[in-house]
């Protein structure tokens, strides 16, 4: 069984692995936003099975605590760059807290929320962008991965819609669509409709959705 790491953002995702995969020790995973790699992880539970991955973070300080975190884990590769709807040399990446985001649309939002975090259009980093099909072959990703996690607070459509699915054929995605958030409004403005057509346009099924993530799994997997 997979164990239930008490840092998922997701209640019962051990479960919900156990459900899709079996208990499996060869898996692989591609994380978008993968923060320090521990605190909210969707891909806890999948390290501490032996899986590998790539974990993408564009923001240093919490690129090298995840780096750090997994340096003596050769199944694990943390890369610094972020995830978009192009590939381009720099993208400014705005932080304050641990809500990062390429979308400055989304500051004043979590400037209501987290007033604490101080976001502003001066509080920011440069990281080189790429579309996640170019992250993907570059880093010779082999099509039907297991699980593909995208949290990166608000650019999640951007990074869908220009990302060709069928190229890859992951098993598993989760997103970070806020399709159940009381607030919906205010943070996902309409994109948890259009991830979750995107999904059905191309065979997956939604398998969870809470307020924060929805999860999504091939139909040939559906039990």
């Amino acid at each position: 069984m997979y164990r239930d790491t008490k840092t998922s953002q997701i209640e019962d995702l051990h479960n919900i692995y156990q459900k899709v995969f079996g208990y499996k020790t060869d898996g692989f995973f591609v994380e978008v936003g993968a923060y320090d790699g521990h605190r909210w992880s969707n891909t806890t539970p999948l390290i501490e099975a032996n899986w590998s991955g790539i974990m993408i973070e564009p923001v240093s300080k919490y690129y090298e605590s995840c780096k750090n975190r997994y340096k003596d884990n050769s199944n694990i590769k943390v890369s610094n760059c972020c995830i978009g709807w192009e590939n381009k040399e720099k993208q400014k990446v705005y932080f304050g807290g641990p809500l990062t985001t390429i979308m400055k649309d989304m500051i004043p939002i979590y400037n209501q929320t987290d007033p604490e975090d101080k976001h502003n259009l001066n509080n920011y980093s440069e990281s080189t962008m790429y579309t996640l099909d170019t992250f993907l072959k570059d880093n010779n990703t082999k099509e039907n991965f297991d699980v593909l996690c995208i949290d990166v607070e608000g650019a999640e459509w951007k990074i869908l819609e220009v990302f060709n699915i069928n190229n890859w054929n992951p098993k598993m995605a989760i997103i970070e669509t806020h399709e159940k958030h009381p607030d919906k409004l205010k943070f996902e403005t309409g994109n948890s409709k259009l991830i979750n057509e995107y999904f059905k346009d191309n065979n997956y099924l939604q398998i969870y959705v809470d307020d924060i993530n929805s999860i999504y799994i091939q139909n040939d997997l559906v039990a």
